[in-house]
């Protein structure tokens, strides 16, 4: 089980970390160059809308759950075949949900490269990304953010380091939907984006939703740290430390 879990999802209660955050993974892409954004359902989701609306960026929304009827598309908005498309996600552990998103932004023609993320929890996704062509921009990783909360106290020395271990000792692998997923987008042309680079050749590991990455408590707060370091935590699950 992991000694560390960081609900981002408590974010979209607090408009001013919230902007701040947008603001941050912004300043990690400002500077490259794509069309529209689509942020990973759904903690992403008012990410992505917090940077279209602060910065001006068009914007995608990927479904997770096709409907029937409507336009039955599984990405909605403006957007045509050949543009690009940043990809904006809370954090990265496996990576497997970035990938899940890639498929259906490739099967509309849509060129991805990049994803911008707050957190990296480095424990191979950036590398997973890598191998089917995408760089992973990351607002903070997981490391640093140890060091800043040991620093101001917020961690003990015991719990930085049972996480430092945990983070060495549990390298993920691709899991194997999205090992799967990937494979049948390498083998079939019309699904892949001009510049795709897809590669199936990733082994699997259980991503971060599955029980194994699950936390008895919370032992980490970003949203101190967005707020100049030590401010107030926001997260929700209950611990001493939090």
């Amino acid at each position: 089980m992991s000694p560390v879990y960081v609900d981002l999802r408590v974010i979209v209660s607090y408009p001013l970390v919230l902007e701040q955050v947008s603001r941050m993974m912004y300043s990690q892409v400002k500077d490259l160059q794509f069309d529209i954004m689509c942020g990973v359902p759904y903690t992403a989701l008012p990410i992505a809308t917090c940077m279209s609306l602060g910065f001006g960026l068009p914007m995608v929304m990927r479904r997770k759950e096709v409907k029937d009827y409507g336009t039955k598309r599984a990405i909605e908005g403006a957007y045509s075949a050949g543009q690009s498309c940043l990809i904006v996600e809370d954090l990265v552990t496996s990576g497997a949900s970035v990938l899940e998103t890639l498929d259906p932004l490739q099967k509309e023609q849509l060129k991805v490269t990049d994803v911008v993320v707050l957190i990296d929890r480095e424990q191979g996704g950036a590398a997973h990304l890598e191998k089917n062509g995408l760089r992973l921009h990351a607002a903070f990783k997981l490391s640093a953010m140890l060091d800043v909360l040991q620093k101001h106290s917020l961690v003990d020395d015991t719990v930085a380091s049972n996480v430092r271990a945990f983070i060495a000792e549990n390298q993920t692998q691709l899991p194997a939907a999205a090992a799967a997923a990937l494979g049948e987008v390498a083998r079939d042309p019309a699904r892949r984006a001009p510049s795709c680079c897809c590669c199936a050749s990733s082994s699997s590991l259980s991503c971060k939703t599955t029980s194994s990455f699950m936390p008895s408590s919370c032992c980490c707060c970003c949203c101190s740290l967005l707020a100049a370091g030590v401010a107030s935590c926001f997260c929700s699950a209950a611990s001493a430390i939090c």
